[in-house]
């Protein structure tokens, strides 16, 4: 590790210029060894941060004789808040060479770039810290924890899932079963309602794949948006760029219709978190004159899941008032233990209006994350 000492120091930071991306994917690649190396290849570099359909990422580094030692990037993202649109960014990697650690570059990385976002009209940043030890740094330099964002999850493997925890396999079985046994005790109850319920509206609701984007999710976007007080962009463009236009994720998605009318849709896929191999429900957004469309949707994607993935469980992160968490849980999800963190800092001001520290205002999903 260097010496903490300032006289030590020989790091400087500068912004991002064109050739860095190569010593900036080197330096992920070893801060964050536990991910897959494909996120760090140049292709998905140039998606996530170049790519970007608001505009390209504020990036700074910091630079010990031509290597990144330091990283931090400010990607812009349009908000919809009060029916009103907003210049809003999440900040992603973040990351200090392991060498490097204990010289203050993260608390100075993070200052530079906030104030070079807010120089170019981005009113605020938001984030979803996975490591608790970068918290502090963040709190350092003006970010809030504003709330914590629950994962709903839909129980499937129930062996796999309680072998996670329970090594012994007596005891993984017994427990295993009780867990299965409770959780059809309460869901089936409710399900056998849901399913008299979801029946009235087969006929309502026309149920398809969607491979591309069109413009009728411009439509949806357009009509909806002022239901949501707080929401990202969900465009046809940002959506293409999102899902269909990514690098190396496969996102499956299906649309409801009402008289050939988009009126809501769903987006999900497979992957690994959290150490279980999930169904992951990545999106869902609706017309709030259709909002019970998602019933018809979830229940679509909990038997997709089931009949052609070997999976543990079914997850989706949502903030706790939106209209997604209440059909979740309707539909047989629980809310885990598990919990992402949500942080903003404002850009142009020393504090954050009451309309973002609201929890009630957001709604949120995986899909606004870069996580999956």
């Amino acid at each position: 590790m260097k010496s903490e000492k300032t006289s030590d120091i020989q790091w400087k930071l500068k912004p991002y210029k064109e050739g860095n991306e190569n010593s900036i994917l080197e330096l992920a690649k070893k801060v964050f060894y536990e991910q897959p190396n494909d996120r760090f290849s140049e292709i998905y570099w140039r998606w996530e941060f170049i790519k970007n359909p608001d505009g390209n990422a504020i990036i700074w580094v910091a630079e010990d004789n031509g290597k990144i030692v330091g990283h931090y990037a400010v990607i812009p993202r349009l908000l919809n808040i009060n029916d009103e649109s907003h210049n809003g960014s999440i900040v992603v990697d973040v990351m200090t060479d392991p060498d490097y650690r204990f010289q203050g570059m993260f608390t100075k990385l993070g200052k530079i770039s906030l104030n070079d976002a807010g120089d170019k009209d981005i009113e605020f940043s938001y984030g979803f810290p996975v490591r608790k030890d970068v918290m502090p740094g963040h709190l350092k330099i003006g970010w809030k924890h504003t709330f914590d964002i629950p994962i709903y999850v839909y129980p499937i493997n129930f062996m796999s899932i309680t072998g996670y925890y329970i090594k012994n396999d007596i005891v993984n079985k017994f427990v295993s079963r009780l867990s299965k046994f409770g959780f059809n005790f309460v869901a089936k109850p409710i399900s056998k309602l849901l399913s008299s319920a979801i029946a009235e509206k087969i006929n309502v609701f026309l149920i398809k794949e969607i491979d591309y984007f069109t413009l009728d999710f411009d439509d949806l976007w357009q009509e909806s948006k002022s239901y949501y007080n707080i929401a990202c962009l969900r465009t046809s463009k940002h959506l293409n760029w999102r899902y269909i236009n990514h690098p190396y994720y496969k996102y499956n998605t299906l649309g409801a219709y009402f008289k050939n009318k988009l009126v809501g849709y769903i987006v999900f896929k497979q992957g690994n978190i959290f150490g279980f191999n999930m169904g992951l429900i990545v999106d869902l957004f609706v017309h709030p004159d259709y909002k019970d469309c998602c019933d018809i949707l979830i229940q679509n994607v909990i038997n997709i899941f089931k009949q052609n993935y070997d999976i543990d469980l079914i997850a989706c992160m949502s903030t706790k008032y939106s209209v997604l968490t209440n059909y979740l849980k309707r539909n047989g999800f629980f809310k885990s233990s598990k919990v992402f963190w949500f942080i903003i800092h404002p850009n142009q001001s020393k504090s954050l209006s009451d309309t973002l520290i609201n929890e009630k205002n957001w709604h949120l999903t995986w899909g606004d994350t870069d996580v999956v």
